[in-house]
C-alpha cells in the first residue's frame, strides 16, 4: 500500500522504523538512538538516515528537515515517530488515514469527549476547536 506522493520524515529513537517503508516511496530518518547495537543495524539497513543529537524531542527533527529543505519541500509529508504505530495509533487507524490530503493528527484518542459548540471530532485524526468558547469554559 505505497503512497508514492507522500514523503515520510521519521524521527526515531532505539527502534527500527522499517514498517513505514511499506507506505511510502521516499523517506528520511533522523535517528536519535543511544544504543550502539540499534544504530549499527540502522546504519547497515538504511541509506536515507541521519544520526543526530538526542534532544528528547521529535519536533527538533521535523524542524531540521523544514530548515534544510525549505526551498524544496515535498508537496505532501508525513511526520512520524519511529514507534508511533502501536503506541499512539493503531495500525488500523494509520491505514485508514494515510490517504488523507489535509492536516491529520496521527494520534488516536478513543477517550476523546466532544464539548458541544466548543470542540468536535470531524473525522479520524481531524478535530475542530473554537478557542474563545473553550477559554470561557476554562475561565481563562
Amino acid at each position: 500500500m505505497q503512497n508514492k506522493d507522500i514523503f515520510f520524515i521519521i524521527s526515531n529513537f532505539n527502534t527500527d522504523p522499517e514498517y513505514y517503508l511499506n507506505y511510502c516511496s521516499d523517506y528520511l530518518i533522523y535517528d536519535q538512538s543511544n544504543q550502539d547495537p540499534v544504530k549499527a543495524v540502522l546504519r547497515e539497513k538504511y541509506q536515507k538516515i541521519q544520526f543526530v543529537q538526542n534532544t528528547g524531542h521529535n519536533l527538533s527533527d521535523y524542524f531540521r528537515f523544514f530548515h534544510e529543505n525549505w526551498d524544496n519541500l515535498p508537496e505532501t509529508m508525513l511526520l512520524a515517530k519511529g514507534n508511533m504505530i502501536g503506541r499512539h495509533v493503531s495500525l488500523e487507524f494509520f491505514e485508514r488515514v494515510i490517504g488523507n490530503r489535509v492536516l491529520t493528527h496521527l494520534y488516536d484518542d478513543r477517550a476523546y469527549k466532544e464539548i458541544p459548540g466548543v470542540s468536535s471530532q470531524l473525522y479520524d485524526g481531524r478535530s475542530e476547536e473554537h478557542t474563545s468558547e473553550l477559554q470561557s469554559l476554562m475561565r481563562i
